[in-house]
């Protein structure tokens, strides 16, 4: 594992576009990278269209994107108040919606299985109400999350996943 900060969300963003790449690349050193962004509210807002390039040519089958937000509803530590979901839903971005620190936790590791299973980026909405306290969690995973894919699934001749080749029509219709 290896952190690399971005400068701003959307450099950040279009380095994760990168990540899901990777595999691809001629000389490939890895079989997939998973990426996990940040931004608040307003950064969602400016990332829109790096975020939106990236979800809609896919991310890798080994890969997977979890797309962390802070809304501040409350406008507490923002200059604005924030609900990301509309922009997120435009954008064909899925969005959990984590109601504890243990859900922390959990829904991260589906966030992820699902980033994987469908090609998209996946939103996890972050609170203050949650981010900003003290609680005791269960860390085993393998104790509480067990991911179950469905097997039963029509997908497109081409799959969902990343998709280097230039075609909007078709990365739309593949995202929807």
């Amino acid at each position: 594992m290896r952190f690399q900060p971005g400068l701003n969300e959307d450099l950040a963003a279009t380095a994760i576009w990168g990540t899901q790449q990777a595999p691809q690349m001629p000389n490939a050193t890895v079989d997939g990278v998973y990426a996990l962004w940040y931004g608040k509210g307003p950064g969602v807002d400016r990332s829109g269209d790096p975020v939106r390039h990236a979800n809609r040519q896919g991310t890798a089958p080994l890969g997977g994107v979890l797309m962390a937000f802070g809304d501040d509803h409350g406008a507490k530590s923002s200059t604005v108040t924030q609900q990301s979901e509309p922009l997120l839903a435009g954008l064909g971005v899925p969005v959990l919606y984590p109601a504890s620190v243990q859900e922390i936790l959990d829904l991260g590791l589906h966030g992820w299985a699902l980033s994987r299973f469908a090609g998209t980026w996946v939103g996890f909405k972050c609170v203050n109400e949650i981010l900003e306290t003290t609680a005791t969690a269960e860390a085993d995973h393998h104790a509480r999350v067990s991911v179950v894919l469905p097997d039963d699934v029509a997908r497109p001749a081409a799959g969902l996943h990343l998709q280097l080749a230039f075609d909007p029509v078709g990365e739309e219709a593949r995202l929807v």
